[in-house]
């Protein structure tokens, strides 16, 4: 899949103009999307695009043409986050032309991903032309609306996977997940910060739910290994945010190592269970496992995130071994990496240490039935 972000359409040379006017640029797309798309398909690709239906820049055909069509009360101080302002999806005015709107896209182009985003929340809530009662429910109806506009969508065009992004993580909850194949868990992609964001996202949805992008920037200037970052990536659905033209012999050797071993783990990991089995949050590593719905093999994470001397602290005290969870207790295990082979009983009962050293390494091992 290859996804192209914002910036595709009409007016948008910066984040100060354009959104609401989800037609093509033609100064950057003369002949429209599908040449682009004609070729990525023959790459054998599927392709993906950004929107942010739910908002409008001021500087925009959409509001110089309906400026009642956002949320607003008359004599109050308006509030602009990112130079936008929220569309009143309550009207069924501004749910028809964004319907429409991104209905045509999806008519007219091979769009296989829709990335939705949202990043500006709900603020300034006036409704003044509805009646009073419309007014005061106006968020209901606005959630409402948005529920039937996704849901209309998707039954229209059952092909297309829809991500819910929203400033990162910002609108993960039960009812969107109704409507969303994937959830954008966090702008941050720092992988150390990744694996607590993860855990904690973990805990409630499933790996095959979590959309998990490695990207160029060092947030905190640790310069983490391109094998860390996507070690932690491949615990959801791995994507790649990198120029990777960029990249040097040496870094598409491992990202073209970590994808195959990526996609032999897939499966288990997107559709098996899932324990978690040593929390970052009291410890200072996190082991996750996930196990195929037949128990006959089980993939393991295992990312450091420090190491000390032995005894030098109550962390370094702790023992190494880690009972693992899901296992059939009468079948016999391999695990890749480590000489033996292991009852399920032992592995569960017992339990097995395994061998990562080093602060922010990081290893997967596969275990296999036999």
């Amino acid at each position: 899949m290859f996804v192209i972000d914002d910036g595709w359409f009409k007016g948008r040379i910066d984040d100060k103009a354009g959104l609401g006017d989800w037609t093509v640029d033609k100064n950057k797309f003369p002949n429209g999307l599908k040449p682009m798309i004609d070729q990525i398909n023959a790459l054998g690709l599927d392709f993906g695009i950004w929107i942010e239906p739910e908002m409008v820049n001021p500087n925009s055909d959409l509001y110089r043409a309906h400026p009642d069509w956002v949320f607003y009360f008359p004599n109050r101080q308006r509030h602009e986050v990112r130079n936008q302002l929220m569309l009143n999806l309550a009207r069924e005015d501004v749910y028809q032309y964004v319907y429409k709107s991104i209905s045509g896209l999806l008519r007219e182009n091979n769009i296989k991903f829709i990335k939705w985003d949202m990043n500006k929340s709900l603020t300034d809530p006036g409704f003044m032309s509805a009646p009073s009662d419309e007014q005061r429910a106006v968020r209901i109806k606005y959630v409402e609306n948005l529920y039937r506009l996704v849901g209309t969508l998707r039954k229209e065009f059952p092909d297309v996977w829809f991500e819910d992004c929203s400033s990162g993580g910002g609108r993960i909850d039960m009812g969107m997940a109704r409507f969303f194949d994937f959830n954008w868990a966090s702008d941050n992609t720092d992988p150390v910060e990744r694996i607590f964001i993860q855990d904690s996202y973990l805990s409630i949805f499933p790996a095959n739910t979590m959309i998990s992008w490695i990207t160029h920037e060092d947030w905190h200037g640790q310069n983490h290994p391109l094998e860390f970052k996507l070690d932690v990536a491949m615990a959801g659905v791995l994507g790649i945010g990198y120029d990777i033209s960029k990249w040097n012999d040496e870094e598409k050797a491992i990202a073209g190592e970590k994808i195959a071993r990526y996609k032999d783990i897939r499966k288990t990991v997107q559709f098996g269970n899932h324990y978690r089995l040593v929390s970052p949050y009291e410890n200072n590593r996190s082991i996750l496992q996930f196990v195929s719905k037949d128990l006959s093999e089980s993939v393991v994470f295992v990312y450091n995130l420090a190491e000390y001397p032995k005894a030098t602290s109550l962390e370094a005290k702790k023992t190494k071994t880690v009972r693992l969870k899901g296992l059939d207790p009468d079948r016999s295990y391999t695990i890749e990496g480590i000489q033996g082979l292991f009852k399920g009983d032992y592995l569960l009962n017992y339990g097995i240490n395994f061998p990562v050293g080093g602060a922010f390494k990081s290893h997967i091992f596969k275990i296999i039935a036999q």
